[in-house]
């Protein structure tokens, strides 16, 4: 039982110092764009094509792990307001950068933790693109799936993009990058469990047994 429980202890470190590496590569982060290019021009077009005929025009957004904007920008052409909130302080200052140069009034950009600090009011739509696959402490996974609900309004929609295991969960981690594959079952379940009903799935890659989706959540009314 004692080695049962040192064994324990052990993992609990392990996924603590996991998730701290990874908090800290995306505080220093100047890029979140890590796949070949084509991969980010086909989001784009996903979005416009696919995700944004499922959402509601004219509302407030929340863009958490906004980056440097780029698709912060494209929900600005359909929304009234949309927040960016990011923990790289270099990738809000050129967010902010690239929305003045391109006279987008809407978009409003911030350096926030998610889980630290608060964020007032409730969004049509909260966006929450690639973030949770680096997040490595379970507790903080879940945790940020209840955030995810209580920011949406009622009847309101959260919207995911992930990379996630069709097996058992996988972890990778390279120069202090640090990405969880979730098992795709349990992921779901986790946004279930607090009331966010899937209701679409949109596939942009697949790989290795894994599969990188767009997830529409909606939450009850």
């Amino acid at each position: 039982m004692l080695r049962t429980v040192v064994q324990k202890t052990r993992d609990f470190l392990k996924r603590i110092s996991r998730h701290s590496r990874s908090q800290a590569y995306w505080k220093k982060a100047t890029t979140t764009f890590l796949a070949p290019p084509e991969y980010y021009d086909r989001q784009e077009a996903i979005m416009r094509e696919s995700l944004f005929p499922r959402l509601p025009d004219g509302g407030a957004v929340l863009d958490i792990g906004c980056g440097n904007g780029r698709f912060t920008l494209l929900f600005a052409e359909r929304a009234r307001s949309v927040l960016g909130i990011d923990i790289s302080p270099s990738l809000v200052a050129e967010a902010t950068k690239i929305a003045a140069e391109r006279n987008r009034a809407n978009v409003e950009y911030k350096t926030i933790d998610l889980l630290k600090e608060e964020i007032h009011g409730v969004f049509d739509v909260v966006s929450c693109l690639g973030v949770t696959s680096c997040i490595a402490n379970e507790d903080l996974f879940r945790k940020t799936v209840r955030r995810l609900q209580t920011l949406a309004r009622p009847d309101g929609y959260v919207v995911t993009k992930e990379s996630l295991s069709l097996a058992n969960d996988d972890v990778h981690e390279s120069n202090g990058y640090v990405a969880t594959y979730r098992n795709i079952d349990r992921y779901l379940k986790e946004f279930e469990g607090v009331g966010l009903r899937l209701d679409h799935e949109i596939e942009l890659a697949n790989f290795s047994g894994k599969t990188n989706r767009f997830f529409v959540f909606r939450k009850s009314p």
